[in-house]
């Protein structure tokens, strides 16, 4: 068996580490992750939630739930019986010890794919880590290695767990094949011992920062991942400068730099969600019986695509009206006060839009929690587009007879035309309501010579 590189020292007996005093969070991804996390938890993942995403944290044992279209988290530990779909988090408690140091999300099993790869790449870049079980001695084929490679991309630290004894060639292969995994920690399957103890290292704290982008002015690119997510709030950006920024007096200069960005940016962000949907309903109707389950999966990936290109969006606005509004250079510091500022004014709105049995689309409150997969959130200026599949399209599709090939394609294509509409009317309301919050402001601070953020 090959040594692991970078292997943290065992604690001896009573010189174990101190719990840190902010649990990381750490993903498990590849292949057998359920059984290989139940292995060193002590705890399986409920057979009622085998799509979903299970978050471990340490605590008397306990079950729940998240349901896209239910308010409240389900208790599926008292045995309440079936539920309506299937859930996309469970939260399970466990008096397991390496919980104590560790969060763990484990994702569902699944051939990786564009769906999956957005969604599980989102859960690995709000979390700290990734584990990531993978059989080093095989080539990896297409999918796998791009999903991969987009995790690497955003994970703070990888561990890579071999299925099987991997020498020095075989994960050299493996880092050919994705560079970024050059700086990876290497176990093997066996050594779950290790493993054990890594998890309770404080390697997992060290994240390093993801550098914010933000789109250029002539438009935006789709994002498979959440890129463009600035710390404005999270902390507190450090002053560059103790004196407030001078203000100009022009009121028509930002005023016509927001009507241009306004118009390109919505343009731009319904074209691209369109295109995706395209995509997402031609990759669905290649096997039209396996809906609603992939249609969910879909939907999920495109909601997080869909928030992204908006907060991109939104973010090259203020910073283009505000660069017009300040004189000079606008600072960091004045753009997460503005950005802060406008956070505040634009109303929340949590509502999930489920795709129901008739191929419609319904608007349901107080459910946006149960889109995520793993109960983290990055900031954002404006409110996500949440989308899922509603429970009593599940049923009718589960226990009413699945249609033919022919009807399934048929509503695959109803449903995406009332995804399109729905989505089409979520983000003008986004675009409005930024567009008030940025005139109201720019307008206040041109008119009192100040930024008032």
């Amino acid at each position: 068996m090959n040594l692991p590189l970078n292997r943290p020292a065992p604690a001896r007996a009573g010189s174990a580490v101190e719990p840190p005093p902010v649990r990381p969070t750490v993903v498990f991804a590849g292949t057998g992750q359920h059984e290989y996390a139940a292995g060193l938890l002590g705890a399986a993942v409920p057979e009622s939630a085998p799509a979903a995403y299970v978050v471990f944290r340490h605590g008397p044992a306990g079950a729940r739930a998240f349901i896209p279209g239910h308010r409240e988290p389900r208790d599926i530990a008292a045995g309440t019986g079936p539920l309506t779909r299937p859930p996309r988090r469970v939260a399970l408690s466990v008096p397991a010890p390496t919980l104590e140091y560790v969060h763990l999300i484990v994702a569902p099993a699944g051939t990786p794919g564009p769906a999956r790869t957005t969604v599980l790449a989102d859960a690995v870049r709000c979390a700290d880590g990734l584990v990531y079980l993978l059989d080093a001695g095989e080539p990896l084929v297409g999918e796998r290695r791009s999903e991969l490679a987009a995790l690497a991309a955003v994970a703070g630290r990888v561990v890579l767990v071999a299925t099987r004894d991997a020498g020095p060639a075989d994960r050299a292969a493996v880092e050919a094949q994705v560079p970024a995994l050059a700086t990876a920690t290497w176990y093997h399957v066996d050594d779950a011992a290790a493993v054990a103890a890594d998890l309770r290292s404080p390697q997992w704290l060290a994240r390093p920062a993801i550098p914010a982008q933000r789109p250029a002015s002539s438009g935006l690119r789709s994002a498979g991942t959440r890129e463009g997510d600035a710390s404005w709030a999270a902390e507190p950006a450090r002053a560059e400068a103790s004196a407030s920024s001078r203000v100009s007096g022009d009121d028509v200069a930002w005023r016509q730099v927001l009507a241009e960005r306004l118009s390109e940016h919505r343009t731009a962000v319904r074209d691209l969600f369109a295109d995706d949907l395209d995509a997402l309903v031609e990759r669905c109707a290649v096997d039209p019986l396996r809906l609603p389950d992939t249609f969910d999966t879909e939907l999920h990936a495109l909601s997080l695509r869909a928030s992204a290109c908006l907060d991109m969006a939104a973010r090259d606005l203020v910073a283009a009206v505000f660069s017009t509004v300040v004189e000079g250079r606008l600072r960091e510091s004045d753009l997460v006060r503005v950005t802060t500022a406008l956070w505040r004014r634009v109303e929340p709105d949590d509502r999930t839009l489920l795709v129901t049995a008739t191929a419609g689309v319904a608007a349901v409150s107080g459910a946006a929690d149960a889109v995520s997969a793993t109960g983290l959130f990055s900031p954002s200026l404006l409110p996500q587009v949440s989308l899922a599949v509603s429970g009593n399209c599940h049923l009718s599709w589960h226990y009413r007879g699945v249609p033919d090939p022919a009807a399934a394609r048929e509503w695959l294509y109803h449903a995406a035309g009332s995804v399109r509409d729905a989505v089409g009317v979520a983000i003008e309301d986004r675009f409005a309501a930024l567009a008030e919050a940025v005139g109201a402001l720019a307008g206040d601070a041109v008119d009192h010579g100040v930024l008032l953020a």
